[in-house]
Formats: C-alpha cells, structure tokens, sequence
C-alpha cells in the first residue's frame, strides 16, 4: 500500500503506511544482525552480504527518526505543498560545492564528476521510478561521484528533490526497506577521471537521508569491486553523505 494524497496534505491511511514501513525495516534490521552472527564462518563471501547488510540496523533508526519528523510536517496544513512547489530547487552548484572536500575529521574526498536531469526516473532503478510516479513530481536529480585521497573508492551521492514532503517521504521509506530493489544508480566515471569502472554486482554501501522535501542517497564501492574493508568503506561513504546532507539542509533552511 502506499499513501495518495489528492485533496490533503495528509494522505488517507497514512499512519498505517508509515508503520508498514517501519514494520519491514526492522524485519530486515533483525535478519542483518543474523547474517553478521554468521560472518566469521563464511568469509569473504559472508562479508559481502553483511556489508551491505550490516549497515540495514542504519536505515531502520533513520527511518524511525524520519518517520517522526514527517508526521509533524504532514500535520501542518494544506498549503505545505503548493508552498514547496514555489520554493527553489537545489541543484548540483550547492549541493556540491566543493571540488575537493576537506572534513573536520582530516578526511579528504575529490569530486571527479557531477551530472543533472530534471527526469528523476533516468538515474534511479524501475521500481524506484515506479514510486516517484506515485507522487505529485521530482524536480530534479542531481548527482556527483567522489573518491578518496588514494583513489580507491567510488561513492556517488545522489540528492533527489520533490514538490511534496510526503513524496520524498514515500521514496525514502521504500528505499529503507529495500535499498536494492529501490535504488539510485551509481555514476560511472569519465573516461578522464583515471577511475576504472566497477563491474555490476559488485559489493557495496548503500545509505540515505531526508531533509524537508529531498532524499540524499550514497552508493560507496572499492574501485577494485573487493568485498573487504567494509568498516573503512561505510566511513567513507557516511562521510560524504552527511557532507551533502548538510549542503541540502542549509540551502532549504534558507530558502523556505
């Protein structure tokens, strides 16, 4: 089921939803942590599932929080959504600044692409695309590929922003349940950038946040596609997801 809100800014049966969604998260939040009770026994096979697994215990208390902070938003009136459909839109020049990111924690990251379209769907899995289309709009995607100081990851961080609050929400929501099937496609990169192509099914993070009206998301893998490192990995792509998270938040803080 999924919320439709034609007349409201609360969509009908939208708590219900909400607690669905919830319900699904932490279903795969308990099944992650049995896979890593499993890991020292499969190995480098083992590793691969539960670094994508392990970092599912993440999506599901960022959901919780999300889930709260978008039923205050819900609450607060019919004319939320006409309100976000005026407001500017964040675009690639202020969701990534930077052409070399310095963190306070002495990580150094290097944009090496950046790409835009105002067709969400092109740069997002079927089923994904599935969703949006349930929603009111996506203006606009907008999305970089960074790597580290040695060149050895590739981590695309894709922001995705909508008309309504609700339709972000529906997005992440989905995503957090099945970051897999409900997914944003990772950058390639440039022939130029010195970056080799990481082969599909290659073992990786997958992570996101919400703001007001957008979802953040980040897909980190070695360039190697190596199963291994996952913990050095998962900093990395957190790294650069809270970096743009906080880009977006600031531009919608000042422009609502």
């Amino acid at each position: 089921m999924t919320p439709e809100d034609d007349t409201s800014s609360t969509p009908p049966d939208w708590d219900e939803w909400v607690d669905q969604e919830l319900a699904g998260a932490e279903k795969k939040a308990l099944r992650g942590h049995a896979l890593a009770k499993w890991s020292k026994r499969l190995g480098v096979v083992a590793a691969a599932v539960v670094l994508t697994a392990g970092s599912v215990v993440t999506y599901f208390f960022v959901t919780h929080s999300a889930a709260a902070e978008l039923r205050k938003r819900v609450a607060s009136g019919a004319a939320t959504a006409g309100a976000d459909a005026a407001r500017p839109v964040v675009n690639g020049q202020k969701a990534f600044p930077d052409a070399t990111v310095r963190l306070a924690n002495g990580a150094v990251y290097r944009r090496v692409d950046t790409t835009t379209a105002s067709d969400c769907g092109h740069g997002v899995s079927r089923e994904l695309a599935a969703v949006i289309k349930q929603g009111k709009g996506c203006l606009r995607l907008s999305a970089a590929l960074y790597t580290d100081a040695d060149r050895q990851s590739q981590v695309t961080v894709s922001v995705l922003s909508f008309v309504r609050a609700e339709d972000a929400a529906m997005v992440f929501g989905s995503a957090s349940t099945d970051p897999v099937t409900y997914s944003v496609v990772s950058l390639d990169p440039s022939a130029g950038s010195g970056l080799p192509k990481v082969h599909n099914g290659a073992v990786g993070v997958l992570n996101r946040l919400m703001t007001a009206r957008t979802v953040v998301f980040s897909n980190a893998q070695w360039s190697t596609g190596r199963a291994t490192d996952g913990a050095v990995l998962t900093k990395e792509d957190t790294d650069l997801l809270t970096y743009v998270n906080a880009k977006v938040t600031a531009f919608e803080k000042a422009t609502r």
